[in-house]
């Protein structure tokens, strides 16, 4: 863009006047023309076609740019909002520590290893006592 400025009268005959212009011609500013004359001065189809070619891999590559600079965007707000929830998360679990700490002064070691014991025997209870069931008009069936 600052060459297309600086030239002031452009020419076809010199090259790089045509091969900035073909690029303008095909980003869309279209230069009048600019075919016929391609056709004409020589290697000047070549610079146009190069141009063309140019223009179509750069929109293409802008199109695939665009698209990963999206699931970048989302993939960090995703990121933060995890990120969010795992200090809460961190947050909640240094509170249950502090609590546990006072729980444990407060209740003695005594009394904490009795309840203990006694939350091991509910548990032990639970695992052998089976379930009995009654059917109509049959004997008990035992269900492990």
């Amino acid at each position: 863009k600052n060459l297309l400025n600086v030239i002031e009268s452009p020419s076809w005959e010199i090259k790089h006047h045509f091969h900035i212009l073909s690029f303008e011609h095909f980003r869309g500013n279209q230069q009048p023309h600019l075919l016929e004359i391609a056709e004409v001065l020589p290697s000047r189809l070549q610079i146009a076609s190069i141009s063309h070619k140019s223009v179509l891999l750069n929109d293409k590559l802008l199109k695939q740019f665009n698209i990963a600079q999206k699931e970048r965007d989302l993939l960090y707000k995703k990121l933060s909002q995890i990120d969010k929830k795992r200090n809460l998360t961190q947050a909640h679990l240094k509170d249950y520590k502090k609590m546990m700490q006072i729980i444990k002064k407060n209740i003695g070691e005594k009394r904490l290893n009795k309840l203990k014991e006694k939350q091991q025997q509910q548990s032990n209870i639970k695992k052998e006592k089976p379930m009995i069931k009654q059917q109509k008009n049959s004997s008990p069936v035992i269900i492990q």
